[in-house]
């Protein structure tokens, strides 16, 4: 299995789908792509590959919002890492996990799964570090309570070392500032939008 981001072809055992991620990137023709990249997976072995097909079947889900596609595929990830994926996978499935449930609005779960994934991040493909540090702080601000976010946000080494760089986030790395005020300041900052 060879990835090369942005390469004319992707060759995933005996198929070649780089035609159809340029159509996706350039054309915004999801639907080809996404037959293509399910017609990969059916020819597939390998937990890993799977994944990582399902990962590029995500992306496209996630870039028209369709919550169903999206649930069907986390879903079939989490059965074949089950049967033997590695911890790379889970932790990007975490994080694609992590925006599902921010587009469905259950902001505990979200932030849970995205501050978990602060220390072993490597899923670039759908956004930066300092964008999941952005996702991970606003969805904790929302959803978990005082001592959690303490311990899991304002004492991580990991979110401190971006959230200076991030503006609307800087008040969190300030102890002096009651959550209350952190909390509004969050409130009122509209999320950064999603790599495409």
């Amino acid at each position: 299995f060879f990835f090369f981001k942005q390469k004319t072809a992707y060759e995933i055992l005996s198929g070649l789908v780089g035609s159809e991620m340029c159509i996706r990137d350039r054309h915004k023709d999801y639907e080809n792509a996404r037959k293509t990249y399910q017609s990969a997976y059916e020819v597939t072995t390998g937990s890993s590959k799977k994944m990582d097909i399902l990962f590029e079947i995500l992306l496209i889900a996630i870039d028209i919002q369709n919550l169903d596609l999206i649930r069907d595929n986390i879903e079939k990830c989490k059965k074949l890492f089950e049967e033997g994926g590695d911890w790379e996978h889970k932790n990007r499935l975490k994080v694609y996990d992590g925006i599902y449930n921010i587009l469905i609005r259950n902001f505990k779960e979200a932030a849970n799964l995205l501050i978990d994934s602060v220390s072993t991040f490597t899923c670039t493909d759908i956004f930066s570090f300092k964008e999941l540090v952005f996702y991970a702080v606003l969805t904790s601000m929302v959803a978990l309570d005082r001592t959690v976010i303490r311990q899991k946000v304002i004492h991580s080494p990991e979110i401190l070392s971006e959230i200076r760089d991030i503006p609307f986030l800087k008040p969190v790395s300030y102890p002096h500032l009651t959550l209350p005020t952190i909390l509004l300041v969050q409130i009122s900052v509209v999320a950064v939008p999603l790599k495409k």
